[in-house]
Formats: C-alpha cells, sequence, structure tokens
C-alpha cells in the first residue's frame, strides 16, 4: 500500500510539471500598432496561433514554456511565459 501512495504521488507530481495554462497577449510594433497575422509559437511544440485584428492572441503553454515571436518585416523574440498576467509583446522592424 505504502508503494501504491508514493507511485501516486510521484505520477500527479510528474503531471503537475505539464499543467497547461491560457496564455493571452498583444503583439505590437515599435509605434504601439497591432500585428495582425502574427506567429506565436510554444518553442519545442507545434502548438501556434496567429494574432487576431486587434493584435490579440490567446494559447496554451506549461508555466515554464517560451514563446517564439514573429512578423514578416520584423525581428523575431523569444519570451518566456508569464503566468497569470497579460504579455505586451513589441516587435523592431529588421534594419534592412
Amino acid at each position: 500500500m505504502k508503494q501504491f501512495i508514493i507511485s501516486l504521488c510521484l505520477c500527479l507530481a510528474a503531471f503537475g510539471a505539464y499543467a497547461q495554462i491560457q496564455v493571452s497577449g498583444t503583439v505590437v510594433d515599435q509605434d504601439g500598432e497591432p500585428l495582425i497575422g502574427a506567429s506565436v509559437l510554444v518553442k519545442g511544440t507545434n502548438n501556434a496561433v496567429s494574432t487576431d485584428i486587434d493584435g490579440r492572441f490567446h494559447i496554451k503553454a506549461t508555466p515554464k514554456s517560451r514563446l517564439v515571436v514573429s512578423y514578416v518585416g520584423h525581428n523575431t523574440q523569444e519570451i518566456a511565459v508569464t503566468p497569470g498576467i497579460t504579455m505586451n509583446i513589441e516587435l523592431s522592424e529588421k534594419a534592412n
């Protein structure tokens, strides 16, 4: 019985490490204008979304995930997920 309880606790801890949260945010350019259709990808996964007409996105990720945010003509950014707050991401234009 003791081994069963220990095994159960270890399984629950492993599931907690992979718990997904809803991450929300906005992607804008240097002037604060929303970037429509910017790509937001959870690094190391196939989980990706595009921003809407207001530059907003919603995506599921683990609390320790990193987001890769890209848009044509702008520098790609990699940002750590910040649980519990709306993420505001500003992409700068490429020099060329």
